[in-house]
């Protein structure tokens, strides 16, 4: 299998611009450094996080993919927002869904295997429906027990 690599990354930037232009987001920011990568896409206030590692400490190398509404930085973006692996587990009630693990796409089918995720998981969202991030955050809170964390 062929890895994934820098110029894939920039590559991948690149037509998710075109994917993602369909639905009205823009990229407004972008980020690639030696071991990471940031790609950010706004459509008025919603926002889609493309980001992902290859340091050695944050291995497996991997892709987060996050949709949110608001501000797309640190703290707004940990409120108003939800990875796809958990909007995925709260379509599916998997308990499987998790980033994806770089080491584990080949190259040549990258691109694709991440539309065909985002078309199937996103649709509502990039159609400009946030109804259904605020339901997979709420679940997920539900799943965690995280509204009686201090009670045990």
């Amino acid at each position: 299998m062929e890895y994934i690599d820098k110029e894939t990354i920039v590559n991948f930037g690149k037509e998710m611009s075109v994917f993602l232009h369909k639905y009205s987001f823009a990229l407004s920011k972008q980020d690639i450094s030696k071991y990471s990568f940031r790609y950010a896409y706004r459509n008025k206030d919603m926002y889609i996080l493309l980001k992902g590692s290859f340091h050695p400490y944050d291995y497996p190398p991997y892709l987060n993919i996050i949709a949110g509404k608001g501000e797309d930085g640190f703290p707004e973006c940990d409120i108003n927002s939800a990875p796809l692996w958990m909007i995925i587990r709260y379509l599916t009630n998997s308990h499987y869904a998790k980033e994806y693990d770089l080491n584990l796409i080949s190259k040549s089918d990258f691109f694709e295997r991440i539309k065909s995720d985002m078309k199937c998981y996103l649709q509502s969202f990039l159609n400009g429906d946030f109804e259904m991030i605020e339901k997979a955050r709420k679940w997920y809170a539900n799943e965690l027990d995280l509204d009686n964390i201090g009670d045990k």
